[in-house]
């Protein structure tokens, strides 16, 4: 589920994310989702996680629901608490 997350953050911008996943991982999931991010992040997400985690390798169930983004949502609550809640092997 980590190199999917990984997979679908870096298909999103954050492009190093994909690259180096075991370097950047445990930095990544403390850092808050900027402001200017907000408005249209969700929608960026849901449709990578959707496009990345519902194809090979991986042939998951994907949810279709975007994450709740605000001032405390961290990249760590993105996984655990919306993408590892959406996909289902």
């Amino acid at each position: 589920m980590k190199e999917a997350y990984c997979k679908v953050i870096a298909s999103t911008g954050i492009g190093a994310a994909e690259d180096n996943c075991d370097e950047i991982f445990p930095k990544l999931i403390k850092v808050v989702v900027p402001q200017p991010m907000h408005d249209d992040y969700p929608a960026k997400l849901l449709a990578s996680a959707t496009e990345i985690c519902a194809n090979e390798p991986y042939s998951w169930v994907v949810k279709k629901e975007e994450p709740t983004i605000d001032e405390n949502t961290t990249f760590q609550s993105l996984w655990s608490d919306w993408l590892a809640r959406i996909v289902h092997s």
